[in-house]
């Protein structure tokens, strides 16, 4: 039974949205294989290369990731020669992120890739179709990351 055969109503949208992600990991690790990264490293070069100078807590943050997880993968992408880490000129305890020449060099094929994905994972779709999915699961991450910053106590209303 396909998917599209299910009732949507009877499955957590979760399972959906973890089935794209894993599939979408898949895909750009594929499509990206001979730069040495995998798809879990792409967000990451994504948002420094938006916020160049963002500290790892920062980073965290944005990514939605514990400490931890950003600290190992910031430590890959520094051996790879993809991410530099260097003192805060105001404070020497932050360390501040930015993407080194060579992975602004592959920044637009990591674009093109995620380009290649976006489309394929639309197809069928209107454009209005698009927006209204992206804008409920923009929606939805914000909701989990209020539940999230009350511990996962109490509903949100």
């Amino acid at each position: 039974m396909s998917m599209t055969q299910r009732t949507h109503k009877t499955e957590p949208l979760g399972k959906y949205i973890s089935i794209i992600h894993r599939y979408g990991h898949s895909f750009l690790e594929k499509r990206l294989s001979h730069l040495n990264i995998s798809g879990g490293d792409l967000p990451y070069i994504s948002v420094i290369h938006r916020n160049e100078g963002l500290n790892q807590d920062e980073l965290s943050e944005s990514l939605g990731v514990d400490k931890t997880t950003t600290a190992r993968i910031v430590k890959k992408l520094i051996n790879l020669g993809y991410v530099s880490r260097n003192h805060d000129v105001n404070d020497k305890r932050v360390y501040r992120l930015h993407l080194t020449p060579r992975a602004k060099a592959i920044i637009p094929q990591i674009k093109q890739a995620t380009a290649e994905w976006n489309s394929a994972i639309s197809r069928g779709l209107s454009e209005a179709e698009k927006a209204q999915s992206q804008e409920a699961l923009r929606r939805m991450a914000e909701n989990a990351r209020r539940l999230k910053e009350n511990n996962y106590q109490g509903l949100i209303h």
